[in-house]
Formats: structure tokens, sequence, C-alpha cells
């Protein structure tokens, strides 16, 4: 029941808040694409994966291929060579948030974590639930090692959550 409340959260507050992807006109289509990365999990990817199958591409498939392998089928996400990937100013998450102009303040909030873990590597972190995120999405990745895809179901979940306590906090600021 958790689940479902969530989800239809996530749903209304995309319409709500005008966070529909904005596509460039490019022959990319709308839905269904699937995205190849490298066969590991961290939280920035897991955001990014994250915000695609929840805001962006709810058809979206996501595969992983072995680290180093060259990506020939598929959209590359999260390797060098990606449009979608971490830049010096940017997480992948925040790449994806500024391709498709999505400017929902609670995806900019997560978007900021996610460079606080990815970017920030070394520094103090700017926000309480950075190191928290970062352990689960790793402890996840480890917990299904041999099966990246479960590790990444999980951590949809994961933000799920994350995203819903935003959007509360986010609308108990305005009530106030």
């Amino acid at each position: 029941m958790k689940c479902i409340r969530i989800a239809l959260l996530c749903v209304l507050s995309m319409a709500m808040c005008g966070c529909s992807a904005k596509r460039e006109a490019k022959d990319e289509p709308s839905v269904g694409l699937t995205y190849v990365s490298w066969a590991t999990l961290e939280a920035d990817k897991a955001a990014a994966m994250w915000l695609i199958k929840r805001f962006i591409d709810p058809e979206a498939i996501f595969r992983f291929v072995p680290k180093q392998t060259a990506i020939t089928n598929g959209i590359p996400l999260d390797t060098p060579d990606a449009r979608f990937r971490r830049y010096h100013a940017e997480s992948c998450f925040q790449s994806i948030l500024r391709h498709h102009g999505v400017t929902n303040a609670s995806l900019v909030r997560i978007g900021k974590i996610t460079f606080d873990i990815e970017v920030n590597f070394w520094d103090e972190k700017q926000f309480a639930e950075s190191e928290p995120l970062r352990r689960q999405v790793i402890a996840l990745a480890e917990t299904h090692s041999n099966n990246l895809d479960t590790a990444l179901q999980k951590s949809m979940t994961l933000f799920d959550g994350l995203y819903a306590d935003f959007i509360k906090d986010t609308a108990g600021r305005e009530a106030e």
C-alpha cells in the first residue's frame, strides 16, 4: 500500500509541478528507450536511473555491461562518453535534469545530494542525506552484486521514499 501511495505521489507531483520531460526534436522517441551502463551501481547512477524511470521515460529499460565495454546498442548512461554522465560541475542526475528542463524543487534537491556524493567526493558533505544515501546504495549493490537489476529495483524504492519525504517537506513549508 505504501508503494502505491508513493507511486501516486510521484505521478501527481510530476503533473502538478510541470515536470514533464522536454525533449529535443531529434527524432528521439519518448518512451521505451534502452539505457546502458557499466556494471556498477552507486548513488548518482541509481538516482539517474530512478529519475529516468519515474519522470522521463516510464517504459525505460536499463542494461548493465562489463566495465570498459563499448556501448553500441542503447543510450550510454554514466560512462565517460555518455551525454548523461558526471561532469566537473554536475552529477549524472543533474545532467539529465538540465537536458530535459526539469525544475521540480524536490528533484533539484535530490540533484544537489547526488552532486554532493559524486562530485563533492572529498569535501565535507553539504547535506545530511548524502552519506547515508551513498552507503545505502553501496550496500544494495554489494548485497546483490550478482544481480544489479535487483539492486537497482531496491534503490528505486529508496529514491521513491526520499522524493516523497521532500514533497511532504515542500508542502509543509508552503502551508506555513
